[in-house]
């Protein structure tokens, strides 16, 4: 009997460590309601209490319905990013935003350096924001790109997040200040930045590298420190660079091999046919 009884003692104390391990990964979602009323709201990722998974619309049984789906590969689901990412980077979804007041003018975008070209530079617009290119004819340009499905760019985040997280983090001179809209785009709309009738000339200058390591050049394995949405050429035209998360949490530079009888072109970031390839790597 005695036995029996600091069986069930056992038990219970690890139901209740089990209980409170369990508690100490959920998190409250008192800051958004998940709903799939609207567009936005369907277009929306929302959280949920155990940051392990994330729940989305899906037209299911009922018109629309709210389906919880798991993160992989140990991520946790960022709400403010609308994705899964490394527990490195993962925010609280509902914790307090900071306080900016007063705002900083917004950073200017220049391409001048390799910091600058893995940076995304905001515009007065919330929904587009610019990033340095390579052109074919030489030198780095601001282009303009549309955040997607109605997200909003963040200067903190370095990335397009959603309305719901979203806060004004800088100004520009002389601006209306308006507050967030949300609302559909084309994700793989463009912007000619500066505008055709701007005067303003492209940065004249090679392409810079993506590393602070001395003997690196063009065309070798890129060193991927952090993120970078920069797809980088490789010695053979026909592959390319491509920095990849790992398991791990660390970005790894994997090759990539284009189509069939294409080569791969730096500044447009996509291959092409061998008449359209430019050569970026040092002779």
């Amino acid at each position: 009997m005695v036995k029996l009884l600091a069986i069930v003692v056992l038990y219970c104390c690890a139901c209740a460590v089990s209980s409170e391990s369990v508690a100490a990964r959920l998190y409250p979602i008192d800051c958004v309601i998940p709903s799939c009323i609207t567009e936005q709201d369907r277009s929306t990722i929302w959280p949920f209490e155990d940051p392990n998974f994330f729940v989305r619309c899906e037209p299911t049984g009922a018109p629309w319905e709210l389906v919880r789906h798991p993160c992989t590969g140990r991520r946790l689901f960022h709400f403010a990013r609308q994705m899964c990412t490394v527990p490195e980077d993962w925010e609280e979804p509902c914790a307090d935003l900071p306080t900016l007041d007063p705002l900083e003018p917004c950073p200017e975008v220049r391409c001048n350096t390799a910091a600058d070209l893995r940076r995304l530079w905001p515009m007065e617009d919330p929904s587009l924001f610019l990033q340095c290119i390579p052109q074919a004819a030489g030198g780095i340009a601001p282009v303009g790109h549309v955040c997607p499905n109605g997200l909003l760019f963040s200067v903190r985040q370095q990335a397009c997040i959603t309305v719901h997280r979203w806060q004004r983090e800088c100004s520009f001179e002389g601006e209306n200040t308006p507050g967030p809209t949300g609302g559909d785009t084309d994700p793989t709309t463009t912007i000619p930045w500066p505008p055709p009738s701007s005067t303003t000339p492209a940065t004249q200058s090679p392409p810079p590298s993506t590393s602070t390591v001395p003997d690196w050049i063009l065309c070798q394995p890129p060193i991927c420190l952090q993120e970078d949405p920069i797809l980088y050429p490789h010695s053979n035209p026909s592959l390319f660079w491509q920095c990849v998360p790992q398991p791990s949490g660390y970005w790894l530079a994997l090759e990539r091999p284009c189509a069939a009888g294409t080569f791969f072109h730096f500044a447009l970031q996509q291959c092409v046919f061998p008449a359209d390839w430019v050569n970026f790597c040092p002779v």
